[in-house]
C-alpha cells in the first residue's frame, strides 16, 4: 500500500490558529516527519500496513498571507516546510487580487484524484465541504480517504461519512509534541519497536 498526504495549507494553518497554535508553535514545533510516523502507527492499528508515505503535498496560494503569516514570515514558513523530509510545497497562482482560496481547493481536489497510480490511501488534512465529491470519486477508484482534522469543524459529519477513517488532529498534535520532547522520530520508532517486541 502507498499513502499520500494532501494538505489544504490555508485551511490547515487557520485551523491550527483556531485551536490555539500560534506562529511560534507552527514554526518551531510542527514536525511533519513525526506526524507521518504517528499517522502510520494509527493506520497500522486499523490493519492498514504501508510503505512510507510517497510524500506530503502542502498546497497554498500565492496570496501574501497564510493564516497569520505574511511577508517574510510567510516566506520563512514555506521554506521551513520545504526543508522537512517528505514535504513538498505547491503554490497555486491565483490570477486576481480578489480571487478566493478556491484555487487551492481545486488543486487539492485534483491532486487527490490525479495521484491514483500506486496510491491506495489518501490522507486529507483539511476541512472543507468542497472535498466531499473528491472523497466520493476516490472511493469509486478504490482509493480510501483518511480524514485528519479537528472534530469541531463545520460539515464534520458529512466529511466523516465520505471518509474511510478519521484521525483526530488534536490528539495527533499532542502525541507529536510529546515525541518531539522525547527526542523526535528516532526515539519514537525505538519506543514503538520495544512495545511491539
Amino acid at each position: 500500500m502507498a499513502f499520500l498526504i494532501v494538505i489544504d495549507g490555508p485551511n490547515f494553518i487557520n485551523e491550527l490558529h483556531r485551536h490555539g497554535k500560534d506562529k511560534d508553535y507552527i514554526m518551531k514545533k510542527l514536525n511533519f516527519p513525526v506526524l507521518h510516523h504517528l499517522i502510520q502507527t494509527k493506520l497500522s492499528q486499523h490493519g492498514l500496513y504501508s510503505h512510507p508515505f510517497l510524500r506530503t503535498e502542502f498546497i497554498c496560494s500565492n496570496k501574501p498571507k497564510i493564516g497569520e503569516f505574511k511577508g517574510t514570515e510567510r516566506t520563512n514558513l514555506l521554506a521551513r516546510l520545504r526543508r522537512q523530509t517528505g514535504v513538498s510545497v505547491r503554490v497555486v497562482k491565483l490570477s486576481s487580487k480578489g480571487e478566493q482560496e478556491k484555487g487551492v481547493d481545486i488543486t487539492v481536489f485534483a491532486t487527490m484524484l490525479e495521484r491514483g497510480g500506486p496510491v491506495t490511501h489518501a490522507v486529507l488534512m483539511g476541512a472543507d465541504r468542497d472535498y466531499i465529491p473528491a472523497m466520493n470519486a476516490l472511493t469509486k477508484r478504490n482509493i480510501h480517504t483518511i480524514l485528519v482534522t479537528f472534530p469541531d469543524i463545520k460539515y464534520f459529519e458529512e466529511m466523516i461519512n465520505e471518509s474511510y477513517l478519521y484521525l483526530d488532529l488534536g490528539k495527533l498534535l499532542n502525541d507529536m509534541d510529546k515525541a518531539v520532547e522525547r527526542g523526535g522520530i528516532r526515539k519514537l520508532a525505538e519506543q514503538q519497536k520495544k512495545v511491539a517486541e
